[in-house]
Parts: C-alpha cells; structure tokens; sequence
C-alpha cells in the first residue's frame, strides 16, 4: 500500500499551481459528455485522474479569463500582462492533459490500446472504434514531413 496522498504528484511539479488542490479534490471539474453508442466501457477515473482534469480545467478558465481581460483591456501595460498570464495558463493546461494520459494510460495498462480514448459523464473510461487505418507511427512520420520505411 503506498503512504502518497491524492494530489501528491501535483506538489512535486517544476511549476506553481495556483489553485488551492483541497477545493480541486473536494470538488472536482470534469466537463463531459455522456457515453456514446459503440464506446467500451474500460475503467473509471481514479482521485488522482480526476484532479488531473480538475487542475486542466481550473488553468483553462483562467486562460479564457485572460482573454477576456486581453480583449477589453484600457491600456498595453494591461494587455501585455493579459497575454502573458493565457500563455501561462494554457501551457500549464497542456502539460497537465499530457500528465494525465500518461497517468490515465499506466494506471489502467491502455498503452496500445485501440480505438479512441475518453472520459465520460461520471468519469467512465471509454474507448470507441477508431477509424484510423494507418500504423499510429508511419502517421507521426507523415505529419512531421517525414516518410516511413521504404518511402
């Protein structure tokens, strides 16, 4: 059994939280959807998955916030520290979504796993049928410019 608490992990990142992560825990912010047809029901969300997503959704809406103030600022001084507080909040947001695929992936061994992955009302774990025909790796290749074995 392992002595971590829930929100551990988000304590020993490079990078301030400004978010107080008891409230995040107590209440969590997931914005989902409801299950689709033809989607797997694989897993659901464990605490710490879903702090993931709280804290995602938490710099999201500050990066709107700062948009708004951006749009409607009276000065450049304003305007400036506007745009600097989006390009803040939305890196740290696509850091922690990237946190959380990685922690979502190993806590519930979907490495490899086929079809689509996404959360769902209630935090279910779904994966739906992909339409992707292509090997993920030669599509990788394809986007950077690149060419695969024997192209």
């Amino acid at each position: 059994m392992s002595d971590l608490e829930v929100g551990d992990w988000a304590t020993t990142l490079p990078f301030k939280i400004p978010f107080i992560l008891a409230d995040l825990i107590a209440t969590p912010r997931i914005r989902a959807s409801d299950k689709e047809p033809g989607e797997e029901h694989l897993a659901f969300l464990s605490a710490d998955e879903t702090l993931s997503l709280s804290i995602a959704d938490a710099f999201s809406e500050a990066a709107e916030r700062a948009l708004v103030e951006h749009r409607f600022a009276a000065n450049e001084e304003l305007r400036a520290a506007a745009d600097r507080r989006f390009q803040e909040s939305s890196l740290k947001k696509d850091a922690i979504m990237a946190i959380f695929w990685v922690m979502l992936k190993d806590n519930h061994d979907l490495w490899g796993q086929s079809g689509a992955l996404a959360v769902r009302a209630g935090g279910e774990i779904v994966s739906s049928p992909s339409d992707r025909s292509e090997d993920p790796i030669l599509e990788f290749l394809r986007q950077r410019g690149l060419r695969g074995p024997m192209g």
